[in-house]
């Protein structure tokens, strides 16, 4: 009888221990998230300017946006891309669906909303925003303006993507820093087609935040026989935070009462 009892509970341990090592296996088995691949060209801008990963961790990015005569703050979450944008006439938004305006698109002035929602987190974000999914790189030369010569990164969207599928940016970088200096860029959102007009912005000042080189001041200009043409405008950067959470997404809500962009989410 004893030695019925001890083969049993031997079994017992026996297939106790062969379950805790298949759970174990279970969970050690987990396949690693796969890291993108991008041109070495890029791999080097996201170091100089503070990491892609580093970047990544933040779910909320704010900052007070100014012109000569014109302020404006903005919020952005970073994983959904929804914005809320506040001045003393209007306040604009992204819901993830609808692009909206209070009190009026009349009070906001400018020919569409979904147009300006994300315009200057855009430009703020680079070279991140170049990481995301769905973007088609191509090394160019490198080219010599004004006497100084840059690494040059072409950028462009496959179909379908973004608002603006046929926009394309050509990015100029330091080789020796890896800093982004300036960006060529078309805009295609209003004509819908391919276009090899160009407009220039160049990142005058950049400013640390959360570890990230970030914008301070860009200045935007008419790109006219392969180089800087008139200064269309100067914009900078100020109060810049990052938050690892997320906005609360009411923060994005459609108020009642706001004027919609007659345009759809793409």
């Amino acid at each position: 009888m004893k030695t019925s009892l001890s083969i049993f509970l031997i079994t017992l341990l026996i297939v106790a221990c062969s379950k805790q090592q298949t759970e174990v296996k279970e969970v050690t088995a987990a396949p690693e998230k796969a890291i993108p691949e991008y041109p070495t060209l890029l791999t080097d801008a996201l170091t100089a300017h503070g990491g892609i990963t580093n970047w990544q961790k933040f779910g909320t990015l704010e900052y007070n946006l100014k012109k000569t005569d014109f302020s404006e703050y903005q919020l952005i979450d970073l994983n959904t891309r929804n914005t809320l944008l506040i001045t003393d006439k209007y306040k604009l938004g992204f819901d993830g669906e609808n692009a909206w305006v209070t009190p009026s698109k009349e009070v906001f002035g400018r020919s569409s909303i979904r147009f300006y929602h994300n315009l200057y987190f855009y430009f703020f974000a680079f070279p991140f925003v170049l990481a995301d999914e769905g973007i088609a790189y191509e090394e160019l030369p490198a080219e010599t303006v004004e006497g100084i010569t840059y690494d040059v990164l072409k950028i462009g969207y496959g179909d379908n993507i973004g608002d603006s599928p046929d926009d394309n940016y050509i990015c100029y970088f330091d080789q020796n820093t890896k800093q982004l200096k300036f960006i060529r860029y078309t805009v295609t959102y209003f004509s819908k087609e391919q276009s090899e007009k160009y407009n220039a912005l160049k990142y005058v000042e950049w400013q640390g935040v959360n570890g990230l080189m970030v914008p301070k001041r860009m200045d935007s200009y008419r790109w006219t026989d392969g180089t800087f043409g008139e200064q269309r405008g100067s914009t900078s950067f100020e109060n810049v935070v990052f938050t690892e959470d997320a906005p609360p997404a009411t923060a994005f809500q459609m108020p009642a009462g706001a004027e919609v962009d007659e345009e759809t989410a793409q």
